[in-house]
């Protein structure tokens, strides 16, 4: 999933999201996590973890 499509779509998964809710996202380079993180939070989620493997990547969020 390309970082563009996942920045612009996050706030209509927040919105659906419980409080106290996870997203999980993946499938794009580790070079977009720190801005996918960074969007995260202004939306209210928190960074609980991040995953590596053979180029890829995948976040876990909490709303708080």
């Amino acid at each position: 999933i390309q970082r563009n499509i996942l920045l612009q779509d996050m706030a209509a998964y927040t919105r659906v999201l419980a409080p106290g809710g996870l997203l999980f996202i993946s499938g794009f380079p580790p070079s977009d996590a720190a801005k996918l993180i960074d969007h995260a939070g202004t939306l209210g989620l928190q960074h609980l973890a991040s995953h590596e493997l053979n180029d890829w990547c995948a976040i876990s969020f909490k709303l708080s």
